[in-house]
């Protein structure tokens, strides 16, 4: 009996799983999420705010406008000179400056308490 039930709830939770990946990430043709991303790599982190749909980044205390050449390349102007910023997953973004000698940073998406609950809730009241 116990196998029974602890097959079924394997196949619960990898159905959930795969119902909850399937809605979420880059693979379908919209613009990425807007949000909050944040580099953790420094002490107090840097955030930063994107909205790709409306082109716009805030960061630095300031406001770019975002151009895309892809759904998931985008670029803007930093002191005068052209930034890359690269939607790696949907919760990664990727950032490089012009001129500066360290690699790419990467931001990671700020997390709202809870967001996995009511992303699963969501996918189960949609049907």
């Amino acid at each position: 009996m116990k196998t029974k039930s602890a097959k079924q709830t394997l196949f619960l939770i990898s159905t959930t799983a795969a119902l909850f990946f399937s809605q979420c990430g880059l693979f379908e043709k919209k613009f990425p999420p807007k949000g909050e991303f944040c580099d953790v790599l420094v002490k107090p982190p840097v955030c930063l705010e994107a909205d790709f749909e409306k082109g716009k980044l805030k960061w630095k205390d300031e406001e770019f406008d975002l151009n895309s050449q892809t759904r998931v390349e985008y670029h803007f102007l930093y002191q005068g000179e052209r930034a890359e910023l690269l939607v790696t997953t949907e919760n990664r973004l990727d950032m490089k400056i012009p001129g500066e000698t360290t690699p790419s940073k990467f931001y990671m998406r700020k997390k709202e308490k809870g967001s996995l609950g009511k992303k699963i809730k969501q996918l189960f009241n949609e049907k």
